[in-house]
This record gives C-alpha cells, structure tokens and sequence, in this order.
C-alpha cells in the first residue's frame, strides 16, 4: 500500500508539473486532466482497499471511498463537458457529484471519533466545544459574513457557492474540536485529516472569491490544491489510529479555553462595532465561547485540587492518616546519598506481636481503633527530621535521616517504651508488646530495598527470641534464610512420610498397667537426621502452618490408636494442641471427622493444652473447648504449674486432667519444696474431681513416692522413652509379660527394652 501512496503523490507532483507554460503546451492540457482524474480514481481505491483491509473502521472508510469516488466524477465531467459549454451552467451535474463528499466525510469523521467517546474525559469534551464554538465564530465573522456580502446571482448559484465553504468550515470545526478533545495530541492520523481538511477548505474559499471576482479559471494551481488535501486525507486512512489521548497537566490545563475566550471576547467587541447585521451570529458562538470557556475553567481548578488530594492520599495511610509505604519509600530514597559522601541513615520495622489475636478477639474494628492510637504513640516518640509510616497490617517503620547505630537505638527504646503503656479503647485496656528491627545505611545495604529486608530480617530475629530491638548483624541473614528454607522443607514434609510419631507410654500407677501413650511428633529430615519438635515448631506457629499439622497427627496417632485397640480395647492417645488451634473453630469438626473416620471413641482422644491458652481470646477458647468436651474428647492441661497457673483457671478451663510439669517430678525425692508442690497438686486435683499424670519420671524411687501420694499416671524415661508406632507395640508386648513375671500391680525398676 505504500507503492500506491507514492504513486498518487508522484501523480499529484506530475499534474503540478504540467503547469509549467512549456510542458502545458507541450502536452495541450491533456495530460492534466488525465492526472486529475486519474488521482482521484487512485485515491478511491487507495481508501476502498483499506476499507476492505478493516473490519472495524469499513463503513467508515467506505463511505469516504465513496464520496472521493463521486467526486473523481465530478471533477471528469467538469473538464469533459461543463467547461465546454457557453455559458457555463452553474450549478451543474459536477456540483451535485462534487458535494456528497462533505457527508461522506462527516459521516466517516464521526464514525472514527466514536471508537474515542469513552476514552474523553468530561474535561475534554468541554476542550473541544469551546474550540468549535471559537472556531465557528472566526469563521462566521471572516469568512461567511465577507462571503455572503460578495457572493451574487441566483438563490441556487449563491446556495451552492456557499455550500463549500460551509462544508469545509464545518469540517475543519469537527476536526479542530477533535484535537482540542484530545489535548491537542490526536495523532498521526487526526493531523493528516486536518491538514487534508484544511486544504480543502481553503481551496474552496479561494475558489468562491474568484468566482465572485469573476477571475477563475479552470487548470490551474488550485484544482492541483484539492488534490493536495486528498493526498492528506487518504494518507490519513492509511495512518496508524490514534491512541488513548495523553494526560494534559499544569498550565496547559487553561491555554485552549484561555486563547479561545480572548478571542471570543475580542470577536464580541469588534463585531458590535464592525458588524451591525450580521452581528448575530457571531455573537451567540462568542459568548458561547466564553460561557464553556469560563465552565472549563471552573472544571480545570476543581480537577486541579482533586488532583492535590488524590496525589496526597496515594502517599498518606488512609487509616492512621500517617505516611504509606510508597511516600516511605520516597523518603528512604531521598535518605540515601552516596556511600562515599558520608551520608548516614537508620530504618526501623516495628510488628505488633499477636495483633491478628486482637482482630480475632474483639473484631477488627477495635483493631483499626488500636493502630490509629498506636500511630499516635509512635508519633509522640519520633526524632526530629524522622519519618513514620504504616507499611501495612501491624507494620510501621520509621527512617530517620542522618541517623548512626546510637541514635538509631534510641529511638526504638524509645519508641518501645512509648508502646509499654497499656491502650484504653472505650474501658478495654489492652497490653501491646512490639518487636523492632534495626538496619543502617551504608553499613548494612545501599539501596532501599536492601535495608528494609535486613531490618526485617532483624525484625524477625526479635520476634522469635521475644527480644527487642534487635540491630541487623550478617549471621542474622544465614540464619534467616536457613529457617525459610526449614520452612519450605517442613511444607513439602507435610505431604510425605517423613512427619512421623513417637508414642511415650503412660503408666497407670495403681494397676502398672498402660493406659494409652502420648503422640510425639518427629521430622525425619533427609539431612539433618531426626528432629524434636522444638528445632522447627515455632516456626511452623508462626507461617500459620498449626491447623494441619494437628490434623495430620491426630490421623496418625488414631489410626495407630485403632489397630491396638484391637487387643486393648482400653488404650488411649494424647495428642498436643497449641493455643492457637483452640482460636479455630474448625478444630472440632476436624477432631470429629477423624474420630469418626478411624472408629475411634471420643473419650480414646486426649487433647493436651498450654496453661496459656486462655492469654488470647479468653471466649473463643472456651467455646473451642466447650465444644471438644461435647464430643467427649478429653482435655489436659500440660505443663502444669510452668505457666500462668491458678485456681481460675482450674475452675474455668472444662478439663478433665492435669499433667505436673517435669520440672518439679524430677526433684520430688530431693527437694522438699518440688515435694510439697507435687503432693499438694495432687490432693489440688482430686479433689476437684480430675485426673493427674506425671511427666519426667527418670528414676524408680521418684515413681515409688508418686505411687505412694495416689498420683494416677505417670510418663517419663524411667517408663519409656518415646518409641516409634511399631517398637512401641513391641515395648507393651514386652511390658505385659514383665508384669505377669512380677505381679499386676508391681511398678517397672526400669526401662523394659
């Protein structure tokens, strides 16, 4: 389609050849008029094949086939016939072929503009009224009113004289509303057509006067014109289409709706004093002018201000009203100079520890309540020149420009004791407790986003030893990725075999019989050997990862659990259970599920909690618990007398057993004071009408004495030690032929192997 774009501008450079006196008569004017005919057919099919080329756009540039096709015509029978005639008719057949172009282009025009309606702003609609009216009202004033002054003869020669130029300006209106509408950046196809637009209509004003005048004459440089505007508009056809218009800021806002209503009010004045009668129209468009103008430049201003606001809450935390983490990131950057220029400055990470339990507990908007008055605390304990932001959930940071390992200290003690200080929500006093990482430019990173991973690298550090702040230190980053890679590991271990479960005998005191065991998790890890729980449980508390590790375990203990009870029918299993799992009220369904899948009765179940589980939200636990109880599991309180231990507790928690922490069980025969704990708690427990166990049994006269206090239940390496599923079946096999050997209710002297 090039070829045929330069051959029509080689036919359009020819045909002004031709002018030249010696090659017109060279050639006795024929070849000009062959070239006119032949341009115009050319560009017909130029744009028709376009048209056939989109599917999109072919009404469009069929139409403007259409009409160029017409006038192509129009312009053969003017040279073929009517210039021939004496007089010559006006108007004639070529008028009636010349004309259906505007039309076509009007159509073609609006069809284009169509696919950019819903791109325009309300601002940009307003741009392109008050150019069509400015432009309609130069053109009413100096173009139209001398025209209609000028032009004589009969009403159809003066309407059709008129019908041109009033095409064309209409045209060029359309065109110039256009470009306004689209920050006066339209494209190359926009700018092609208005150039081509333009042409036109200036050829045909020619045109008219000459008439007027009586000096035109055929074959000249002007029909060479017309052909010029159709090189531009079928160029126009051909051009990439325009894409979305591009945002117009600042001054340039006022420059169209300014330039067009001085215009419009300079028109006002000179045609009230140039223009008596025709005054009129010129009038109505100026003041129209002037009153869009005015319109958008009321809409300019209130977009303006919005624009501010928008712009100052895309940096602003809508919640706390402090800065967000983009105007954060601003900052830090703006903090950062070069290494080598001495610059200095500190970031700070600070994570509200068990916030999400706030949420849980008391709803989430006690805990939006929380944050803004902790943004508050925070702001109160800032350094000069620091900034504090809300990075997002619990997250603040802080940087403090200029700032050195010292300062940067102070300010996290500082802004830690800030939080210290209990939070009164309308008579709910809650505690806060913050973990802070530290980070320092150059030492620690160069680049923003450098720094704020070693802080939260330090960050984290602090929330796992409960100890803050914490300055960032490169071990830290080993042992950072070290427990996200553990993480990763343990994930994937979840839906493997090497999650497996030790059992630990439980011995019932009075009998020497087993009664059940206790589940203990362990991760056969492909390198690093057997894992206790403690090496990655707090880390799997934190990623979230409780609910299906307890899942996972109560399945496999009660599955174990259901094939030993084929021979004991009177076994049962503790499974441990975290403070966190009783904040979810999917654990009993979950516990009923797996009870029922492995046709195991409810009270075979032990599920043992922390003394703490009663710290986060008090209620929910309870409900979790109530709802346990209801299904007939059993429920011990572990590690009894290690936490916050009291007598509302016992009271308040629905559970059937304590289990004596193996800190007072292990010094029973040589301390008085573990002594009179261990005998106390088990007068304590039975007469409240439960059950206890002691754990960390490790010799036999610890085991004796428990006996000899009533104690019910005892565990511990004296018993056993934690045995795989099969070694442990081996072990009470081996158990109860000990004590058929040495009598029912003879105790263990040691570990049966």
């Amino acid at each position: 389609m090039t070829c045929g774009l330069a051959l029509l501008v080689v036919l359009v450079a020819v045909s002004f050849a031709t002018l030249i006196p010696a090659v017109h008569e060279l050639t006795a004017g024929l070849a000009y008029e062959v070239l006119q005919d032949a341009s115009y057919l050319l560009g017909a099919v130029l744009v028709a094949v376009r048209a056939r080329s989109s599917e999109q756009d072919r009404l469009a540039y069929g139409l403007f086939a259409l009409g160029l096709f017409l006038y192509g015509c129009g312009n053969a029978y003017y040279y073929a016939v009517v210039q021939h005639l004496t007089p010559e008719p006006f108007p004639s057949l070529a008028d009636a072929l010349w004309l259906p172009l505007y039309p076509a282009l009007y159509v073609a025009v609006g069809l284009l503009l169509r696919k950019q309606l819903v791109r325009w702003h309300p601002s940009l609609w307003l741009d392109g009224l008050v150019a069509a009216l400015g432009t309609g009202a130069l053109a009413v004033a100096f173009v139209l009113v001398p025209l209609l002054q000028g032009v004589h003869g009969s009403r159809a020669a003066v309407v059709v004289n008129l019908a041109y130029p009033v095409a064309d300006l209409l045209l060029l209106v359309a065109v110039v509303a256009v470009f306004a509408a689209s920050g006066w950046r339209p494209g190359v196809q926009w700018w092609l057509l208005g150039a081509g637009t333009a042409t036109f209509a200036v050829a045909d004003l020619v045109y008219l006067l000459q008439i007027a005048e009586g000096t035109f004459t055929p074959g000249t440089w002007l029909d060479d014109v017309w052909l010029v505007g159709v090189v531009s508009m079928v160029a126009a056809v051909w051009a990439s289409p325009p894409r979305r218009p591009a945002a117009v800021e600042g001054w340039h806002l006022i420059v169209g709706p300014l330039a067009f209503g001085s215009v419009a009010v300079g028109l006002l004045v000179w045609s009230s004093v140039t223009l008596v009668h025709e005054a009129l129209p010129v009038t109505v468009l100026s003041a129209g002018t002037i009153a869009v103008a005015l319109l958008r430049t009321t809409l300019t201003f209130r977009e303006q201000r919005a624009l501010v606001d928008a712009q100052r809450q895309a940096r602003t935390d809508e919640l706390t009203g402090l800065a967000n983490r983009r105007c954060f990131l601003e900052q830090l950057e703006a903090a950062l100079g070069r290494p080598q220029s001495g610059a200095r400055a500190a970031v700070l990470l600070l994570d509200l520890d068990r916030f999400k339990e706030v949420n849980d507990s008391f709803g989430h908007p006690v805990g939006d309540d929380l944050l803004r008055l902790v943004g508050c605390r925070l702001m109160e304990g800032m350094p000069a020149g620091g900034l504090l932001a809300r990075m997002g959930g619990d997250e603040f940071a802080v940087v403090i420009p200029g700032a050195d390992e010292i300062q940067a200290l102070a300010t996290a003690e500082a802004l830690t004791a800030a939080l210290a200080v209990p939070f009164d929500l309308d008579g709910l006093v809650l505690h806060v407790d913050v973990s802070t990482g530290l980070a320092l430019y150059p030492q620690h990173g160069q680049s923003s986003h450098r720094l704020l991973q070693q802080a939260d690298i330090a960050m984290y550090e602090a929330k796992r030893q409960r100890l803050s702040p914490v300055l960032f230190h490169p071990v830290l980053h080993g042992g950072a990725r070290q427990r996200m890679e553990m993480l990763a590991e343990f994930r994937a271990a979840l839906d493997t075999e090497q999650l497996v479960l030790h059992y630990q005998p439980q011995l019932q005191l009075g009998t020497g019989q087993v009664v059940g065991a206790e589940a203990l998790m362990r991760w056969q890890h492909p390198t690093r050997g057997l894992l206790f729980p403690d090496a990655f449980l707090p880390l799997v508390e934190q990623a979230g990862l409780m609910p299906a590790v307890v899942t996972r375990v109560v399945n496999e203990a009660l599955r174990d659990l259901h094939t030993w009870r084929r021979s004991d029918p009177a076994l049962t299993v503790a499974v441990n259970v975290s403070a966190s799992n009783l904040q979810d009220r999917r654990l009993p369904g979950a516990m009923s599920r797996a009870l029922a899948d492995w046709e195991v009765p409810a009270e075979a179940l032990t599920l043992e909690i922390t003394e703490n589980v009663l710290m986060a939200d008090a209620d929910r636990a309870l409900e979790v618990l109530s709802a346990l109880r209801a299904l007939g599991i059993r429920l011990s309180v572990d590690d009894y007398g290690t936490g916050y231990s009291s007598l509302g507790y016992l009271r308040a928690l629905p559970v059937q057993e304590l289990k004596l922490d193996r800190s007072f069980v292990r010094d029973v025969v040589s301390d008085p004071r573990s002594a009179a704990i261990v005998r106390s708690t088990i007068d304590l427990t039975h007469e409240l009408g439960m059950q206890i166990v002691a754990e960390g049994v490790e010799d036999a006269p610890a085991l004796q004495v428990l006996r000899g206090w009533g104690c019910d239940v005892a565990q511990g390496y004296h018993v056993s030690v934690p045995l795989p599923a099969d070694a442990f079946v081996g072990w009470l096999a081996a158990h109860e032929q000990d004590l058929l050997r040495r009598g029912r209710t003879a105790l263990p002297t040691g570990p049966v192997t």
